[in-house]
């Protein structure tokens, strides 16, 4: 009985954890999304909390693959500065840490929060040019349709992004002449 008091103890609601990643409500829901920040109870209609232990863990995950030292500047911005400038998920720009594909810094020696983490600039924007042939990025596609940037994120959770790329019976059509 002790051992599940303990346990529940170490929750913390999602704004405690917001607060101890420095991070807003729109970032923690596309960690969770991502598979990076598991919240408890959130399946069945309740408030999600996190587990101190959890958020640890992410936070020496991010922490182990951190390469050096480096101060914020034009080329080295925090981690969610970068996703703002860019146009893109701060977990996007994670999965492409994790997966080794974008380096990462901290601007203090112990970082802890989201900000204390920073990433080059010129190899994010190299990485985001990396989009296959006939796809466009999010920033491009809201230019094209006068939206904004979010309209798109948006409807790209909302699946329908996915079935307007879709073949639709006039492509086939076209397809056989």
């Amino acid at each position: 009985m002790e051992d599940i008091i303990a346990k529940v103890r170490k929750l913390s609601s999602i704004t405690v954890a917001r607060s101890v990643l420095g991070a807003d409500r729109y970032v923690m829901e596309r960690l969770r999304a991502a598979g990076l920040l598991v919240p408890h109870f959130a399946d069945d209609g309740g408030m999600p909390m996190y587990h101190q232990d959890q958020i640890m863990a992410f936070l020496k995950r991010l922490q182990d693959a951190v390469t050096g030292i480096r101060k914020p500047s034009r080329y080295w911005r925090p981690i969610t500065s970068a996703a703002a400038r860019t146009h893109c998920s701060t977990a996007w720009i994670l999965g492409q840490v994790f997966g080794g594909r974008l380096e990462l810094a901290a601007r203090l020696p112990n970082p802890f929060q989201l900000a204390d983490f920073v990433v080059p600039m010129n190899s994010l924007k190299a990485l985001l040019h990396l989009q296959p042939e006939g796809m466009v990025t999010v920033a491009e596609a809201a230019k094209w349709l006068a939206v904004d940037v979010r309209t798109i994120q948006n409807t790209r959770l909302a699946k329908f992004a996915d079935r307007a790329s879709e073949p639709t019976q006039h492509d086939a059509e076209e397809g056989e002449s």
